[in-house]
Formats: structure tokens, C-alpha cells, sequence
């Protein structure tokens, strides 16, 4: 499934006006609700969802639009982060990859806390980000990685990617 072109029309249009607002309801005018099918709703843990590829298009669009300006990032990504709905959460997550050359400390914590989330799709994209991270930036967050490996929480060990045989 792809990214829907209403979502990039209405999130740029959102973004341009500097709308925070805008953009959640740009965001969640995608979203599907699982009202009908209660398996998928066991399985994912949510009463509506938003593809991934629409959260990945809204994270995207969001870090170029604020790349030049990283407080503002923090700021948006702080506010998805705190965000009641999961899927706004998720978009946050992966905008923390973007962040991590601005904010290292606050991106690492965040990190940290969302690789322990209840909500398994989070737990998978902090686990993404933190691999990302990696690749841009291995020499300095590879050694957090690895004292994660020793961490007391499952979750968070299964956040620190293994290094892939050579």
C-alpha cells in the first residue's frame, strides 16, 4: 500500500502554516478504523490504525520541513511523543533519528523509553530508528547500543539491533 496523496497535500499545506493542529488532523484523516474487524483490533491493540506508509510519509515530511530548524523539531516531535494516540506516538518515534544530531540526549532517552512501550508496533519502529541512528552514527552509538544489550528489559534488548555477520 502506498502513501496517500491527501495526506501529503493536506500535511504540506498544515506544515507551510507552521499548524501543529493542522497536522494532526491531516494525520489522522487517513486513519482506518477497526471497528468492524475486532481480530485486527486483538492483534494491533488499537480501535484504528494509520499505514505505515502514511506514518512514514507524515515523519518524513515533517523532519524536511523543520530540518532547518531543530528546536521546532524537538517541539513538534516532544508534542507527538506525548500524544494520547498510538499511531501519533509511532510518527514521533520516527522522527527521533532526524533529531539525534540536534538533541542526542533527549532522542537516546526517548529511545530508551519507547523501545519498552506497551504497544509493539512502537517497540518495533524505536528498534528501526535506533538501527538508523546506528548506520549515520556508529562509532558514537554503537557503545549505547550495546550496554542496552545488558539492559533488565527484554524490550529494550530487542531495540538494540544485532550486528550483522561479515
Amino acid at each position: 500500500m502506498s502513501a496517500s496523496p491527501a495526506l501529503e497535500r493536506n500535511l504540506c499545506a498544515a506544515l507551510e502554516a507552521d499548524d501543529f493542529d493542522g497536522a494532526l488532523v491531516a494525520i489522522n484523516s487517513v486513519a482506518r478504523r477497526l471497528d468492524d474487524d475486532p481480530k485486527a483490533q486483538k492483534v494491533l491493540g488499537v480501535s484504528s490504525i494509520i499505514q505505515s506508509d502514511d506514518r512514514g510519509l507524515a515523519a518524513r515530511l515533517i523532519a524536511a520541513h523543520l530540518a532547518d530548524r531543530p528546536g521546532q523539531l524537538q517541539a513538534w516531535t516532544k508534542a507527538l511523543l506525548a500524544h494520547d494516540q498510538l499511531n501519533v506516538r509511532d510518527i514521533g518515534v520516527m522522527i527521533l533519528p532526524d533529531l539525534y544530531p540536534h538533541q542526542r540526549k533527549f532522542v537516546t532517552a526517548q529511545l530508551l523509553r519507547f523501545a519498552d512501550d506497551n504497544w509493539w508496533v512502537t517497540r518495533e519502529t524505536a528498534g528501526d530508528a535506533a538501527g538508523r541512528i546506528l548506520n549515520r552514527h556508529f562509532a558514537e552509538f554503537y557503545p549505547m547500543l550495546e550496554r542496552w544489550t545488558q539492559h533488565k528489559s527484554n524490550r529494550k534488548t530487542s531495540a538494540a539491533p544485532s550486528p550483522s555477520p561479515r
